[in-house]
């Protein structure tokens, strides 16, 4: 294998050599144009050192497994940025109760909230006043928050019963929401079980469960007149029995006078003397 002094510098086996490993395509070439070397000894040089190329590549670690590079230690020590806190505005509800609906519904969105649900209670209080809240006044709440109100309705209105039976005024307020007592007022005429009262008054706002008290007719029939007593049949008004009545005034001896009476039937005493049905009355 020594060097012939007719080769040129890159046929020498010192290129040679470090171009197989270093270039394998240089490498090759100057092999095989070298002069003076066999083909049997260029082909075996040439096997060997692709075969050395192939062992390398199968033993060395892929691209996917080689762990990754740390970063340089100044992108290492740089501090990661910290991302701005989300703040969400926030209203405070105000405090609405005594309020009509229109002003608290203006007040809400003023504090840039919203009138949420609507429901209606039978009250006393004046209608269309706020009595409840759903979320309380001072409570701070996000921006845009529905805030449902308790509005103030009139009590219903009770039946008017007054003229109607007892049975059918009591069956009618009694479907209204209505409990119901009698009381009886007795009277000599009038259409017996006619209620002639109610408390309270029909036509006026009621809570629905009060009791309305019905004033209901008894009819009886009236007494007997009282029947006279110790009297002398025809006369009236009475006159008591006695032995001779005379007319007041007049010259009878008695011993009973009496003013002017009407002749109801028989004149025991003669006292009708012009017989016009009064007697004494001259």
């Amino acid at each position: 294998m020594g060097d012939s002094g007719t080769l040129a510098w890159w046929q020498t086996w010192w290129v040679i050599v470090p171009g197989l490993f270093l270039c394998l395509p240089l490498g090759l070439v100057a092999l095989w144009f070298r002069r003076g070397t066999s083909t049997g000894l260029k082909a075996v040089v040439s096997i060997a050192t692709v075969a050395f190329y192939v062992v390398a590549l199968a033993v060395s670690p892929s691209d996917e497994s080689e762990p990754a590079s740390a970063p340089p230690a100044a992108e290492t020590d740089r501090p990661s940025p910290t991302a701005e806190p989300t703040v969400t505005p926030t209203a405070e509800v105000p405090k609405l109760k005594g309020m009509t609906k229109q002003r608290a519904e203006r007040k809400l969105r003023a504090a840039g909230l919203e009138p949420g649900t609507i429901s209606h209670r039978p009250t006393a209080a004046r209608a269309g006043t706020i009595l409840a809240q759903g979320v309380a006044g001072g409570t701070s709440v996000a921006v845009g928050t529905e805030v449902a109100l308790v509005v103030a309705v009139p009590f219903p209105r009770s039946p008017t019963v007054v003229g109607q039976t007892a049975g059918v005024a009591e069956a009618r307020l009694r479907r209204a929401g209505y409990a119901v007592k009698r009381v009886y007022r007795t009277r000599t005429s009038g259409r017996n079980g006619e209620v002639i009262g109610q408390s309270p008054r029909g036509g006026v706002p009621v809570r629905k469960g009060s009791t309305v008290t019905l004033t209901v007719l008894r009819v009886v029939a009236p007494p007997p007149p009282p029947q006279p007593v110790n009297c002398t049949p025809g006369y009236s008004p009475c006159l008591p029995p006695a032995p001779d009545y005379d007319c007041a005034g007049g010259s009878g001896d008695g011993p009973a006078y009496t003013g002017p009476v009407r002749v109801t039937g028989y004149d025991p005493y003669g006292l009708d003397a012009d017989g016009d049905g009064t007697a004494c009355n001259w």
